[in-house]
Parts: C-alpha cells; structure tokens; sequence
C-alpha cells in the first residue's frame, strides 16, 4: 500500500467553503469477515451501494481552513448550521464515499499517521476531501447496530487518540443525537441526499451445528499454511461418540449448560458475521480451527491450534444462547485439556487453551 502521509507533504491551496463534487457510481460499503481493524458489531459484510452525484466540503464545517472545526454541537445543531448555508449533514455512505479510494483502508492510505489529526491539509481523500476519519462528524443517518434495536444517529470518523482502526472509511458508532462533544464536528453536502443505507443486522442463531463433506474439509485445511502439517486425509471425530468419549475423559463431569459435539459448527459472535469453527485430525496432529466465511461461501482462516502428535479426540462445546465464545476440550472439565474460541476485543476470534 501506500505510505501514510505526513505534515511535511506539500500543502495544498485550499480556500475557505470550498467543495468536491463526487459523480454518480458505486460504493463498496463496508468491510469483510476478518479484515484487519473490522468490527462485526458495527460494520456491515461489505456491499455495494450506487449513489448519485453530490458535494461535500472539502474540511470539517466551518470548511474554512484559517478556523478550527467547530464541535460540541447536537445533531439538529449540526443541521441547522448546514441549512444556514442552503446545505445538509451528509448521510453516512456519501461520507464513506468521499473517504473510500484504491490507496487503502483509511482515507490517505493504508495506514493511519497521527499528522492527519493534528493538520487536516495533510491528509486528502482520492476525492480531494480532508481530514477524514480525523474528527468525529455527524451524519444525518441513523442506523440499528443489533437485530430489532432501535435505530440511532450514526457519527463517522474518530477521536484524535482514538485507535488507529478507528479512524478506517468504514468504521461507524451511534451516538445520542441530543449529545454534545469536544471531539465531535460535522460536515456538510450539498445536493438530493443520498437514500442509500446500510440495513440492520440480520437476526442468526448463535451457534448452529452443520455437515461439512470429506473433501470439503480437505480442501479446506490444505488452503491454510498454520494447518499443512497435519497432514492428509483430514476427518472429524466421530458423533456422537467421540463427544462421549472427552466426557468420561473427564469422569463425567457437569456439562454446566454445554453440549458436546464433534459437529463443525457456525457460530454468530456478532453482527451479521458467521465462523466455521471445526475440530479435526489429520495423519500425525489433531487440531481446532475457525474460520470467517465470506459472502461468497469461500473462508478465510481466522485462528488456529495445532496438537502436535496428538490425534484425540477433540470436541467443541457450546450453548445454543451464548455468543461470547465456543469452547473446545480434549478430557472435559479437565486442567489443560482445553479452552475456548473467542472474540476478543470485538474484532478478533482467537483459539486459547486454558
């Protein structure tokens, strides 16, 4: 990718309520299942969205580059400032839109540099459109972040402290439209708004088992460097006596709520993002691993463990109510012989023994 700006690039000529003016085309919202820095609670499994022609100010209001941003306003506050210039607040996929370009993730480039909070003229969109991403904005959007929640206005951007996968094109959060913040400005677009939107999650199980074919499963483990060593054929355990034979393992402890099963299983841990999570065993090692799927059925692996020399059997735990993690075990109930599939932070599922 390209290399993150910084302060020291030459400063472009930008003058006071200046606008980009953005064409008509598609947008390719979102992000997918395991892209670095996604969080599945808040961002949709990328789409395409087509978007009519608009403008947008080239820097936070008061789009003046001599004036700082103006902030701590509400959402109508925000508005009416817009409307006082024959404008409007810009829904959240024309913000996107302006922030999105081929240099990367963030809106001047693949990475995030601390210049660009500090000096909004360092740091341009593909669109000309500054400090993206470097300022919390208002949108006039408003957006349920769970299955059957209740929608709330959406504010694009981030905080200048805030982590750096914040300050991603996609990244949203909802916040109280009466609320107030230092941190918090706008920005304002010109033209019919937008209708395009980024629907509510989809309401899934949370975990749910499934059937995975012989060759499927292969094919599958073969695609994947961290699983190679484990040799082929790859096969699952056995149902459902290999989930019996962890139990006694373990002299038939308390399930505590759980189900065993040797079954590949899809897991919700949120939003609308779904994990193949499968216990298996090749020719010399056993192993658990998850992995994201992709809108277009394919996977993308999102952790691994490998158990050297050890064939088992290994079995997944779960609860049809829980979302937080899956639990994996070799002798149930029993010290270091298992542990968890997690996510972790919001963004990440990884594989830990306990």
């Amino acid at each position: 990718g390209s290399a993150a700006p910084g302060a020291s690039a030459a400063r472009p000529a930008v003058r006071a309520l200046e606008r980009a003016t953005l064409p008509a085309g598609k947008l390719t919202v979102g992000t997918l299942p395991g892209d670095e820095g996604r969080d599945p609670r808040t961002e949709p499994i990328a789409f395409e969205a087509t978007l009519a022609e608009f403008s947008i100010d080239r820097l936070p209001y008061p789009n003046d580059p001599s004036l700082p941003a103006r902030t701590g306003v509400s959402r109508d506050e925000a508005a009416a400032l817009c409307a006082e210039r024959s404008q409007r607040l810009c829904t959240e996929l024309e913000w996107e839109r302006a922030c999105r370009g081929p240099r990367g993730a963030y809106a001047a480039g693949a990475t995030w540099d601390a210049a660009c909070a500090r000096d909004p003229l360092a740091c341009p969109s593909a669109a000309g459109v500054y400090a993206l991403g470097a300022l919390r904005e208002w949108t006039a959007s408003d957006a349920a972040f769970e299955p059957d929640a209740p929608a709330r206005p959406v504010v694009r951007g981030a905080r200048a402290d805030a982590d750096a996968a914040d300050h991603r094109c996609a990244h949203r959060a909802a916040f109280d439209a009466k609320g107030r913040s230092a941190e918090l400005g706008l920005r304002c677009c010109s033209g019919p708004a937008n209708a395009a939107s980024i629907a509510p999650p989809k309401s899934l199980p949370a975990v749910r088992r499934v059937t995975l074919e012989p060759k499927a499963l292969d094919a599958l483990v073969a695609a994947v460097p961290q699983l190679a060593r484990v040799g082929s054929p790859v096969r699952l355990f056995a149902e459902p006596d290999d989930a019996d034979a962890v139990r006694k393992r373990g002299g038939d402890a308390d399930l505590a709520g759980f189900a065993l099963t040797a079954s590949p299983l899809v897991w919700n841990p949120a939003g609308s993002d779904e994990v193949l999570v499968v216990a298996g065993r090749g020719k010399r090692d056993a192993f658990v691993a998850a992995f994201w799927r992709l809108p277009d059925d394919s996977y993308r692996l999102a952790s691994s463990m490998v158990f050297a020399d050890d064939l088992g059997p290994f079995v997944l735990g779960y609860q049809s109510w829980l979302r937080d993690k899956l639990l994996w075990s070799s002798c149930w109930k029993c010290l270091g012989e298992g542990g968890t599939v997690a996510l972790r932070d919001g963004r990440r599922v990884v594989v830990t023994q306990d």
